[in-house]
């Protein structure tokens, strides 16, 4: 075995080691391992209810989270891809559901670049049925070219028979 091999000329050479310091060595590495790549991924990962102010809304809006965020207002990165995720109670019976989402920038309102607006295609399935829950998720991808800042972001969802939901957020863009 090694420890019959490694002599005290070879101490330099050969690091001797009986099998439970081996073994504690590699469970310390493993566990250094699984305590970084949690906290990354709680980092890179994380996910928050947002404050948002309510303006206009018939729906019961049952929650919204906005992920990665780990503070309030959130801080939303230019170029990499954030998720709103949503859960509400529709207080309409509708074939559509559309998305209008907008943010200050320079005291005017402007549509966020790069969002479906038809929250039929993936974020809900419809049609909408009057007191039914829908979860949805909604992808956004600020672009690198607009400038950092503060703003307000708000999100109007309307279907066949007017605005369903209507809120604002303060935001961070970075």
């Amino acid at each position: 075995t090694a420890v019959a091999v490694c002599r005290r000329d070879y101490a330099v050479l050969c690091r001797c080691r009986s099998p439970i310091e081996s073994f504690l060595k590699i469970a310390s590495k493993m566990l250094r391992f699984v305590i970084a790549v949690a906290l990354f991924g709680f980092a890179m990962g994380q996910r928050r209810n947002f404050t948002y102010e309510d303006c206009g809304s018939k729906a019961q809006i049952l929650s919204a989270e906005i992920e990665p965020c780990d503070s309030d207002p959130c801080v939303i990165k230019r170029g990499k891809p954030t998720k709103i995720y949503f859960s509400l109670i529709s207080e309409q019976d509708s074939n559509t559901a559309t998305l209008d989402a907008k943010f200050k920038m320079f005291f005017v309102m402007v549509p966020i670049p790069g969002l479906e607006s038809d929250l039929c295609k993936d974020a809900i399935q419809c049609p909408v049925v009057k007191g039914q829950t829908y979860s949805g998720t909604i992808d956004v991808v600020v672009p690198r070219l607009f400038p950092p800042m503060k703003s307000t972001v708000q999100f109007r969802i309307t279907g066949d028979e007017g605005v369903s939901v209507c809120a604002k957020t303060k935001i961070i863009i970075k």
